[in-house]
């Protein structure tokens, strides 16, 4: 929106006096470049490490991470392994996610349980299957590889495994985060794509021959390893709205991407990836970062894409309204788009996830 910039200026200019068009020109730039270095200045070192760490071998064996199931081919749908991850303070969200998958049409799920808890809470349901890594030595293991001295320092691995909802920032949610990307890791590995979604998305409809097709470019499966792209995310935005309306409009490159909501074929050049991601948050909890700077800047190159923002809407959508034909969202206006998922990230408490589902009827957890 740089057109929309300079218009501004221009429109305060010509309605001001000369001298209070030239305070006010001074402190319209200086306004926007001051936001730029309050966000972006201090975070240059942590980029700057974290694109180091992309290239990085992680400290941990990842040689010994292999496919955790005998026969992964039992959890697939059209050859797809279609997982969430959580612990048990977010066995509502979950609850929720597979009501919404099932509604969707998608009939078999993985859940990846940080404790035991969650698969007892959620029970048994058709169709799903709940493990838990960390009942295996391997991943116990590898979990507390994964942890900083720090962490362990202050004695908060115990909390790793609470039945907390670990609401967005915190110190637990990070750890979360590290050790699922050690799981996406290892799931890789089993050889089939994965679709990997948070537990805060809702499925309208399924999305797999939709990816299937953007990633073999509606040609035969046949060349599985040499897909046009090896990775699908949903678009996010980066919390700098000038910047998203610049950037995400393919003028730096790709939009930014989406953690959260990733449709990944197991390549080679993608399970190296995501040994740069282990190694990544060996130092940094936040996997989105990382993603959006290994895609960027690792000199694993991956053939990436993000999804119409139309057909799969985030968070800030959400937030800023989902408008569709100028109209207000709702339920009807999902058949008018008729969007594949909705996806509640931006909306970090988990209460208010869950009270925009409902005022939206989309919740039936």
């Amino acid at each position: 929106m740089q057109l929309t910039f300079f218009t501004q200026m221009f429109k305060r200019i010509l309605r001001a006096p000369k001298l209070a068009a030239l305070v006010t020109c001074i402190f319209f730039v200086a306004e926007n470049f001051t936001e730029l270095a309050i966000r972006y200045v201090p975070e240059i070192n942590r980029l700057k490490k974290g694109i180091e760490n992309c290239d990085r071998i992680p400290r941990i064996n990842t040689f010994s991470i292999m496919c955790p199931f005998d026969n992964p081919g039992e959890l697939t749908t059209n050859d797809t392994i279609i997982l969430t991850y959580a612990n048990s303070g977010w066995s509502q969200q979950v609850t929720n996610w597979i009501c919404n998958a099932k509604k969707a049409n998608i009939s078999k799920l993985l859940v990846i349980a940080v404790n035991n808890d969650l698969c007892d809470k959620i029970g048994n349901i058709p169709g799903v299957k709940c493990w838990t890594p960390s009942l295996s030595p391997t991943f116990r293991s590898l979990r507390e590889k994964a942890l900083s001295d720090k962490v362990k320092e202050n004695n908060v691995q115990n909390s790793f495994n609470a039945s907390s909802n670990a609401e967005w920032g915190t110190e637990n949610y990070g750890l979360l985060l590290k050790y699922r990307t050690l799981i996406i890791y290892s799931i890789l590995k089993c050889g089939y794509p994965i679709l990997l979604s948070d537990t805060d998305v809702i499925f309208l409809k399924s999305p797999l021959n939709y990816l299937q097709q953007l990633t073999h470019d509606n040609t035969s499966k046949a060349d599985a390893l040499n897909p046009r792209y090896e990775m699908i995310f949903q678009k996010d935005a980066t919390g700098w709205r000038r910047f998203d309306s610049w950037g995400l409009k393919g003028w730096f490159g790709n939009w930014y991407a989406c953690a959260g909501f990733a449709y990944i074929i197991p390549t080679p050049g993608i399970i190296k990836f995501w040994e740069g991601m282990v190694a990544f948050q060996e130092s940094d909890w936040n996997d989105q970062v990382g993603v959006n700077l290994c895609l960027r800047y690792s000199s694993h190159r991956v053939r990436w894409m993000t999804l119409d923002s139309d057909l799969f809407p985030n968070g800030r959508m959400i937030q800023d309204g989902y408008r569709y034909n100028g109209k207000e969202y709702q339920s009807q206006a999902i058949s008018q788009q008729n969007p594949y998922v909705i996806h509640f990230n931006w909306i970090h408490e988990f209460q208010g996830k869950i009270k925009y589902m409902k005022l939206m009827k989309l919740w039936c957890g």
